[in-house]
C-alpha cells in the first residue's frame, strides 16, 4: 500500500489486494491532496466485495513493530539494536509500505533486486531476506496467511575472503607501532585469548583471576549509535555462555602492572571498572581509530594490515598449528558449537595436515 505524489503534483494510491486467491494491483491517479487519496485508499478497500482484507491489516512496517515489540522482553538490547537499525537500512526504505499478507514470491525476487541496484551485498541481501522472513513468518501466526512467499527463495552465492592473520612473529612486529599501554593491552589480549573485541571492553578487574591465571569471559558490550540512548549496553556474550580462559604468565605480569597504574593515579578506582578505562568500558570507535593509526604504522615498514577482528582468527591460527585440538580451540573461543570452528578454520586444518603428512614422511 502506498499513497504518493504524481510528477504532476497531483496525489494518488496504489493498493495490491487479493481477487479470488489472485494477486491484483489497484492504481488511481487526480487527487488534489493527500488526505483525499488517502481517504479513496480506504474507501476502494472496504468497499470491494472481493478483496480478502484479513489480508491487508497488516504492512512490513507495522508487522515489524509488533514482532520488535513482543521480542524487547525476550532478546537482549544489543539484538534489538541490530534488528531495528537493519531493517531501518535495508527493509523500511524499499518495502516497508507492502502488506505482509499479500507478499508473493516475484515480491521477494524484486526486494532483492532493488537492493542489489542500491550496490547491497550478497550477504547483505540473504540477511535482509532473513529479517523479512522473520517478519512473515512472527505475523503469520496472527493472521494465518496461507501462502508462503519465501519458499524457493534461495540464499545468493557469496564468497568467503581467506582471513588475514598475524604470525606470532609478525605480532610482535606489529607491536613495536603502538605507543600507548593500554593499547598494549588490549593487543596482548586479543592476540593471547581470541576473545571478542566487545568482551574485551567488557571486562572488568573482578574477571581477572590472577591467581589461577585465567579471565572470565561472562559478558559483551556494544555501543548506541541512536541519540538520546545511552552510549553503551552491556549484554551476554555471542553465544549467552561464560567462559574461562587461561592466560600465558607474561599477561598476567602485564595486568598486574595495568591494574597498579590504575590504583597508584586513579583514587576512586574499585575492581568493578573496566579494566581498559574506568566506569566506563573504552569505547569501540577509540579502538578502531587507533587501529588504522598503528595499521598505518606498520604497513610502512613492510607489514601488511589486517583487521582488529583478525586477531581472532590470528590466536585460532596459532593454536592450531601448535596441534592445539579443534575442541579445545572451539572452547577456548566460545563458538557455539566445534562445527562452526571446523567450517571457520577449514582452510587452516589443511595447512595442517599437509605438514602432518610431510613429518610421517620424513
Amino acid at each position: 500500500m502506498a499513497v504518493r505524489k504524481h510528477s504532476d503534483g497531483k496525489w494518488m494510491f496504489d493498493v495490491y489486494y487479493i481477487n479470488n486467491g489472485k494477486r491484483k494491483r489497484k492504481r488511481k491517479y487526480g487527487y488534489s491532496t493527500k488526505k483525499e487519496a488517502k481517504e479513496a485508499e480506504v474507501y476502494f478497500i472496504n468497499n470491494k466485495e472481493d478483496v480478502d482484507t484479513q489480508k491487508l491489516d497488516c504492512t512490513v512496517a507495522d508487522g515489524f513493530k509488533t514482532m520488535i515489540n513482543y521480542q524487547v522482553s525476550r532478546f537482549d538490547e544489543k539484538t534489538i539494536n541490530s534488528k531495528t537499525s537493519y531493517y531501518n537500512s535495508n527493509i523500511k526504505p524499499y518495502i516497508a509500505n507492502v502488506y505482509i499478507g499479500a507478499l508473493t514470491f516475484v515480491d521477494i525476487i524484486n526486494f532483492q533486486n532493488i537492493l542489489h541496484d542500491n550496490g547491497k551485498s550478497n550477504k547483505m541481501i540473504n540477511t535482509a531476506t532473513n529479517l523479512l522472513s522473520q517478519i512473515y513468518n512472527f505475523n503469520k501466526k496472527i493472521y494465518k496467511y496461507n501462502n508462503d512467499p519465501f519458499d524457493g527463495i534461495e540464499k545468493l552465492h557469496t564468497v568467503k575472503n581467506e582471513k588475514k592473520v598475524y604470525s606470532e612473529n609478525q605480532f610482535h612486529y606489529f607491536e613495536e607501532n603502538i605507543y600507548r599501554f593500554i593499547d598494549y593491552c588490549f593487543y596482548n589480549i586479543a592476540f593471547y585469548t581470541g576473545a571478542r573485541v566487545g568482551e574485551i571492553l567488557a571486562l572488568t578487574w573482578k574477571d581477572i583471576d590472577f591467581s589461577n591465571q585465567l579471565i572470565v569471559i561472562n559478558k559483551s558490550v556494544s555501543f548506541n549509535k541512536n541519540k538520546g540512548a545511552a552510549n553503551f549496553v552491556i549484554g551476554p556474550t555471542k553465544t549467552r555462555k561464560t567462559r574461562k580462559v587461561k592466560i600465558p604468565s607474561f599477561l598476567i605480569t602485564l595486568l598486574k602492572s595495568l591494574k597498579d597504574y590504575n590504583k597508584k593515579y586513579k583514587k576512586e578506582f574499585n575492581n568493578s571498572w573496566y579494566i581498559l578505562k574506568d566506569i566506563e568500558p573504552h569505547h569501540y570507535e577509540t579502538v578502531r581509530y587507533r587501529h588504522s593509526v598503528y595499521s598505518k604504522r606498520a604497513n610502512n615498514d613492510g607489514l601488511y594490515n589486517i583487521g582488529i577482528h583478525d586477531l581472532r582468527h590470528s590466536h585460532a591460527s596459532l593454536l592450531i598449528s601448535r596441534r592445539n585440538d579443534i575442541v579445545s580451540v572451539s572452547k577456548r573461543l566460545g563458538h557455539s558449537n566445534v562445527r562452526m570452528t571446523l567450517e571457520t578454520y577449514t582452510h587452516l586444518l589443511e595447512h595442517s595436515e599437509d605438514e602432518l603428512i610431510s613429518s610421517l614422511e620424513e
